[in-house]
């Protein structure tokens, strides 16, 4: 079963190097399926500073998804962690509404950023885009954000990827190109693994990082008469894409 294990690499890239209105977005990809689960650590690094990041999805039915990011500097006094909740509801398979918001931590809204998020899927050939709008809270300026990711299938279960991101914030461009692949370790693909490079873009661009992350998706365990009745019919759970999130849920 083809997946989209690369869907969760952006999660931390902002966390050195963007503020909040130029963080890269998650290339999300069509909504998980009820009960539904993933969960994905992650670490960047840019050889002098790392990231850690835990991220938790959940399908609730319907085209909604609930993801939930926690991320923190990896060193001794590190601050607690910051975090990312962003809801999720896809009318149709292929487009979706989000809303991502982080709190600090220290406490307080960080941002706001209603998004649109859309995938082409194909056989060997996905396009994902996502595109949203800071409005400027906790006094930052407001902005656009907007990503576009190719990727392409080597094979069943390997695939290379390019996403562009970008932003637009105070009449400042910037951006990071990050180049990278995938892979499902089972066929299935309840376990993937991701690593990739990060160049950021524009006139402040920070120096190159590079991330690696591992996905667990799995079906939740279901309890009474609809579980009995999948039993009776045979059914096993077959996971979906890997996916994470928060794209740059981390921006001071």
């Amino acid at each position: 079963m083809k997946t989209k294990p690369h869907a969760l690499f952006c999660a931390t890239a902002a966390l050195i190097s963007a503020p909040a209105a130029a963080a890269p977005l998650n290339p999300w990809q069509a909504p998980m399926g009820r009960n539904q689960v993933s969960l994905s650590p992650m670490v960047v690094s840019d050889g002098a500073a790392a990231e850690g990041a835990f991220s938790a999805s959940v399908g609730a039915g319907g085209g909604f998804d609930l993801n939930l990011t926690a991320a923190s500097p990896i060193a001794a006094g590190a601050p607690g962690a910051e975090l990312e909740l962003m809801p999720r509801w896809f009318p149709v398979d292929a487009v979706g509404l989000a809303v991502r918001t982080g709190a600090g931590a220290t406490g307080g809204l960080s941002y706001v950023v209603p998004e649109l998020h859309a995938v082409l899927d194909r056989d060997l050939f996905d396009l994902t885009l996502n595109a949203g709008a800071d409005v400027g809270a906790a006094g930052s300026a407001p902005g656009f954000v907007g990503i576009l990711a190719p990727e392409v299938w080597v094979t069943s279960r390997i695939s290379a990827f390019v996403e562009l991101d970008g932003a637009v914030s105070a009449g400042v461009a910037s951006g990071d190109l990050l180049p990278g692949l995938s892979a499902n370790i089972d066929p299935d693909g309840v376990h993937g693994v991701c690593a990739a490079i990060g160049l950021p873009l524009g006139p402040d661009a920070g120096p190159a990082y590079g991330a690696f992350w591992y996905a667990l998706t799995f079906d939740a365990p279901q309890r009474g008469p609809r579980a009995i009745a999948r039993a009776s019919r045979g059914g096993v759970p077959v996971a979906m894409a890997p996916r994470a999130p928060m794209t740059g849920a981390v921006a001071p």
